[in-house]
């Protein structure tokens, strides 16, 4: 990875991402359709298998909200 701070976004309140990824620096940031947005600061690909229960957690937000999205139509 290069010097630049690399980071992931997701589509959870900063509160609760900090509860599934404690150990990492947590930023609040402007989401383009009005829904939470928070960015996690990583330092190399190792993090990622650290933020497993996180990225389970969004994908699991996501697909409730397709979900929805199919029993509406």
């Amino acid at each position: 990875m290069s010097s630049q701070k690399k980071s992931i976004i997701t589509r959870l309140s900063t509160d609760e991402v900090k509860s599934l990824a404690p150990n990492f620096e947590v930023q609040e940031v402007t989401a383009s359709l009005g829904d939470a947005a928070s960015k996690i600061i990583i330092t190399s690909v190792t993090d990622i298998d650290k933020l497993a229960s996180l990225i389970l957690k969004c994908y699991e937000a996501e697909a409730a909200k397709h979900q929805t999205i199919k029993k509406s139509a």
